[in-house]
């Protein structure tokens, strides 16, 4: 059988492009189903000079939900 997705929420203030993996996964606020087990999110507000990003790396259990929140409004 198939492992119950784990999922990832990710926000930014005040907003964000969404890379999961090294892959484009969007902009915030974004939901993300994943396989349990170790990912990378990145998120990158872009218009800032240069590019802000924060990095979170995350291990999800099967079926577990994480939150993430960038702050760029600093």
């Amino acid at each position: 059988a198939a492992q119950t997705p784990a999922v990832i929420r990710v926000g930014a203030n005040p907003w964000g492009e969404v890379f999961l993996d090294g892959k484009p996964a969007g902009r915030t606020p974004t939901t993300l189903q994943v396989q349990a087990g170790r990912h990378e999110v990145e998120v990158v507000f872009p218009v800032a000079d240069p590019p802000r990003r924060e990095t979170y790396r995350l291990d999800l259990a099967a079926g577990e939900t994480r939150s993430v929140l960038a702050d760029f409004s600093q």
